[in-house]
């Protein structure tokens, strides 16, 4: 025979939170906690940030492939250290004729090349008369 624990006295309701409250506070800190996470992850690949390296100075109007050394290469967009020492390198082995060798230059492809494109004269190509040329031979 089980016997009943005879009267129980209700629960203040002043100290018990509704449980749409107890309930809501914890899952919208966990999406917070979330979103902020993922901003942290993601942030460096959705962002592109100015390369550390880099001059200040704005890129030259148009530079001479042949001519320009590691440091203006380096002015121009997506080109850091790396590649710019890359694209001197190569071009001390084969030289450059015309824009488009660049794609022999490990790392840089015809996005790259076509991104580039603006900025760039081959010796063959006809001056652009602009104040930031670089003069080609």
């Amino acid at each position: 025979m089980t016997r009943s624990p005879g009267p129980v006295d209700p629960p203040d309701p002043a100290t018990i939170a509704p449980a749409s409250d107890r309930s809501a506070v914890p899952g919208l800190r966990a999406v917070a906690l979330l979103l902020l996470v993922a901003a942290i992850v993601l942030a460096p690949r959705a962002v592109r940030w100015p390369h550390r390296d880099a001059a200040p100075e704005a890129a030259p109007a148009v530079l001479c492939l042949v001519g320009a050394d590691e440091a203006a290469l380096r002015l121009l967009p997506g080109i850091g250290p790396v590649l710019a020492a890359r694209i001197v390198e190569a071009r001390s082995q084969a030289g450059f004729v015309a824009i488009d060798d660049l794609r022999r230059v490990p790392g840089i492809g015809p996005v790259t090349v076509e991104r580039l494109r603006p900025f760039l004269r081959a010796p063959g190509a006809p001056s652009p008369g602009d104040l930031g040329t670089t003069p080609c031979p």
